[in-house]
């Protein structure tokens, strides 16, 4: 069975094994299942936390890579390009410093997708994102099992978190969502029990009073 450079089979068009990555503008599509999950993942995240998706490049049956005749993740629905026309191949920094940083956030995540911004300068491309090189399936699944169980909240919502809680208790303003998290849930609840315990004294001191 013929297979792309990362190991997977080939998907041919129209192919029911493919669907769309869902949430993510102008409709990529890669191979169902725990594939997709992840691509979906670093998709979404991306437009959310780096920059507003406006272009894709996904599944496209039978590519190869130049004329080296081997056959690209592409044609496997293993990968998929975001926003190529401002990240062009072989152009190393099209990202900026805090982009990047962003996007080896989300890559951490997933632990088996790769970016084409970490390849040399004769194959950089920096719009691309696949399923590592030799990983099973297995290992592609049990990492979008753990996505799964880790992204009850997505670094977005985590972000969104941090900022309510810079409000709720600004004397740790700035701490992010991170193991501290229990330290500041504590400090609200323990601030919300001397807010009731200080109701309650005033209550009884004006009924008292009377």
């Amino acid at each position: 069975m013929a297979t792309s450079v990362n190991g997977w089979p080939l998907v041919p068009a129209g192919s029911p094994q493919l669907v769309q990555l869902p949430g993510v503008p102008t409709g990529p599509v890669a191979l169902a299942g725990p594939v997709a999950t992840l691509l979906g993942y670093v998709a979404t995240e991306f437009h959310a936390r780096v920059e507003a998706i406006t272009s894709t490049n996904s599944h496209r049956p039978g590519a190869k890579i130049g004329s080296t005749g081997w056959y690209s993740n592409h044609a496997s629905a293993t990968a998929v390009d975001l926003n190529g026309g401002r990240h062009p191949q072989f152009r190393r920094g099209t990202f900026t410093g805090p982009q990047v940083a962003q996007i080896r956030t989300i890559l951490a995540a997933t632990k088996v997708i790769d970016w084409g911004g970490d390849w040399d300068d004769a194959s950089v491309d920096e719009m691309h994102f696949e399923i590592r090189p030799s990983t099973t399936a297995q290992q592609v699944a049990d990492a979008a099992s753990t996505l799964n169980q880790e992204d009850d909240m997505t670094p977005t919502q985590a972000a969104q978190l941090t900022a309510i809680l810079d409000l709720l208790t600004p004397g740790v303003a700035g701490v992010k969502f991170d193991g501290d998290i229990f330290k500041r849930l504590t400090r609200i609840e323990d601030t919300a029990v001397r807010t009731r315990a200080d109701v309650a004294t005033v209550h009884d001191s004006v009924l008292r009073q009377k």
